[in-house]
């Protein structure tokens, strides 16, 4: 099994937590699910024989289904982009094209090259979601690096018999059995603004309705895996705790260091406490 990176920066990505959670993860025979797939690190990890990947961001979900399908469609583009990697002028351009008017291989490769040009590799939205992260400068000298052929290739192989759809997580539910492994990875609980990675609203109902997902998740047999942000000491008029979504049920609940690096916030950068919940 070769080594694989995520080819994106994704908000609460878990490169960096991998090795905590290569322990818990369970063995299974059946089909592995990751309904909240952002820059999909456990699935790279896991490289499942089977799997249905989902998100509700359909820029991401195209991203993905180019990777599976036309790799080398989308090395060819991006090649064009990275003469222009510390271009200003048309990094700004290339922001404000219409998604609506580009075909997949285009959208898949604005989306990489944003992702590796903007500030610190954020992606974020505005109301009406259009991407509005600013030009991330770098050294003269030391342009970003938008691909690597091999990793490129490898995650091509490794997505070759993945379902990719855009879909709502609770679709998950209507489809697992007692053999399958399903990976949570939610937005986690972080009502200001700034840390408004989507269009999602990183609310108490939504947190409401994860719970209620997982413990539903729970009910059909299969092994799931959950991760959350447990430190809420920065939030106001908020659950006191994620923990309390989860007790009083047959579940494992644990609190891991992590470290985030993403953030508009300095301060949110660095290490969090990191909440694992498995009912296996």
């Amino acid at each position: 099994m070769s080594k694989i990176k995520p080819f994106v920066k994704w908000a609460g990505g878990k490169t960096q937590l991998i090795k905590k959670l290569d322990e818990y993860f369970p063995k299974f025979e059946g089909t592995y699910y990751e309904p909240f797939l952002g820059g999909g690190a456990v699935f790279f990890h896991l490289q499942p024989e089977k799997a249905v990947l989902s998100d509700t961001n359909a820029e991401l979900i195209n991203l993905f289904q180019v990777i599976q399908k036309k790799p080398e469609a989308l090395m060819s583009r991006l090649d064009e982009h990275q003469l222009k990697v510390q271009d200003k002028e048309y990094f700004l351009d290339v922001r404000a094209w219409d998604l609506s008017k580009l075909d997949d291989i285009e959208q898949a490769a604005r989306t990489i090259y944003l992702n590796k040009t903007c500030f610190n590799g954020l992606y974020r939205v505005n109301s009406k979601g259009q991407f509005n992260v600013p030009f991330g400068k770098t050294p003269q000298g030391n342009p970003p690096k938008l691909y690597l052929k091999e990793n490129i290739e490898a995650c091509s192989q490794a997505l070759k018999n993945a379902e990719i759809i855009c879909e709502d997580f609770s679709e998950t539910v209507n489809k697992t059995k007692p053999e399958d492994f399903v990976y949570l990875d939610p937005p986690y609980h972080a009502p200001n603004k700034a840390s408004m990675y989507s269009k999602v609203a990183y609310s108490d109902d939504l947190q409401d309705r994860v719970a209620q997902f997982y413990h539903d998740l729970a009910k059909t047999g299969a092994k799931v895996m959950l991760n959350n942000s447990a430190t809420l000491e920065i939030l106001k008029d908020s659950h006191t705790s994620i923990k309390n979504l989860y007790e009083n049920k047959n579940y494992t609940v644990k609190v891991l260091d992590s470290k985030w690096s993403i953030g508009a916030i300095g301060d949110w950068r660095g290490k969090r406490a990191e909440l694992m919940i498995i009912n296996y």
